[in-house]
């Protein structure tokens, strides 16, 4: 059997030069993020957006079309709608590997647009509109800058 010594100053080394790898990936993850627009969660649950006013993105909810089930913006849940533009693009192409799947779960799209600066909360259901009790709500809050 084989015995490796290692020094206690090399064995210091290694375990200090841990917490820098895992800063340096925490730090490009959250790099990645930022230039790619991801939201980021608050304490809350929900998902934050920033954008410049007369920009807009894609907002993605999860779904199945073949379940009947649509997302809807609930304008009575949500807060200062005025200061943006909320547009329902309906069901994406499902996210297969490339096969038309049915019943496969595709994405539901909001495209939301700035108008003018403040915060915005939106709230959305998803529901089958002949039931009208929604399955599951998401919030998603909206800062607009100049």
């Amino acid at each position: 059997m084989t015995h490796i010594a290692v020094s206690k100053q090399a064995k210091g080394e290694a375990v200090n030069f841990l917490p820098k790898i895992l800063a340096g990936l925490c730090a490009a993850l959250l790099g990645f993020c930022l230039a790619f627009g991801a939201g980021v969660g608050n304490a809350d649950g929900k998902e934050q957006k920033s954008l410049r006013a007369g920009t807009s993105y894609v907002l993605e909810l999860e779904g199945n079309p073949s379940t009947g089930y649509r997302w809807r913006l609930n304008q009575g849940s949500s807060e200062n709608l005025a200061i943006v533009k909320v547009e329902d693009l309906g069901y994406g192409e499902a996210k297969s590997s490339g096969k038309k799947l049915l019943g496969a779960p595709a994405p539901y799209r909001f495209r939301i647009t700035g108008l003018s600066p403040g915060f915005a909360k939106l709230a959305f259901e998803y529901v089958q509109p002949w039931v009208g009790k929604p399955a599951k709500t998401e919030q998603h809050e909206v800062h607009v800058s100049d």
